[in-house]
């Protein structure tokens, strides 16, 4: 699921099979293993980031765009910068909760409320991003890198770049239901995720192919950023307080 918050407190809520381990988990990456809580009730399957910055190069070339987070907010972008809505889109909220957590609650709605001072264009969900920023309603957008990616694989007029302080991630895990009848078969479904042949093939041919392997091994899309740098929000944290910080996002929305 792309939900590790959530996840997270469903383990604390024991609904979630505890201290199992797959037999393939010394073969995860070092971000991944990061990423396991104590009690084992879950495991990274791949992760990517919930946004990038993506901007229209018919407005903006290589030395004009913004590059990192806070240039979103300069005067010079006013009313051209588009992002999902974190209340509505789940892949939204891991973003804005690593700001959350990394500056503090203060300091993440001082630089929210200033994007929305802005002219922050607000969207329900990362394709209403996209097809803003590809028809001229916005000219950057804090975007899902899959979304990204999609659109410059299509010849769209964008390009994408990775903030040297990172890009917020959205991980995915696998979880075991803790009263399910079927944990053998559960089990092999989640060592069967965690296989380097699976990931491989799902970057090679799946749908939603642009993401960091959770498996060592793996070689990512050959057009994704080779620097590409995530940072994850604690997963506990995150869970904490996602009903507080959808809140405030969704607060703002009606004033």
């Amino acid at each position: 699921m792309d939900s590790m918050p959530m996840i997270d407190q469903l383990g604390k809520n024991g609904q979630l099979l505890e201290n199992w381990a797959p037999g393939n988990k010394d073969g995860l990456t070092d971000f991944a293993k990061q990423q396991i809580p104590a009690n084992g009730t879950y495991y990274p399957t791949g992760a990517h980031a919930a946004s990038v910055i993506v901007y229209n190069t018919k407005a903006y070339d290589a030395s004009t765009a913004p590059k990192t987070w806070a240039d979103l907010a300069a005067a010079k972008f006013k009313d051209v910068v588009g992002m999902a809505d974190p209340a509505v889109a789940a892949p939204a909220y891991p973003f804005v909760a690593w700001f959350f957590q990394s500056q503090g609650t203060e300091a993440a709605q001082s630089y929210f409320t200033s994007l929305m001072k802005n002219g922050l264009h607000v969207y329900p969900k990362n394709p209403n991003v996209a097809k803003a920023l590809t028809g001229g309603e916005i000219k950057a957008a804090a975007l899902q890198e899959s979304n990204a990616y999609t659109l410059k694989a299509q010849g769209e007029p964008v390009d994408i770049i990775w903030p040297e302080e990172g890009a917020p991630a959205s991980v995915r895990v696998a979880a075991i239901q803790k009263e399910t009848d079927h944990k053998d078969a559960a089990k092999a479904f989640v060592e069967f995720l965690l296989d380097p042949k699976t990931q491989q093939a799902l970057i090679d041919q799946g749908e939603e192919s642009y993401f960091e392997p959770s498996a060592t091994g793996v070689t990512p899309k050959q057009d994704r950023a080779a620097n590409a740098k995530l940072v994850v929000a604690e997963a506990a944290w995150a869970g904490e307080h996602e009903g507080e910080i959808k809140q405030w996002f969704a607060d703002q929305a009606v004033k």
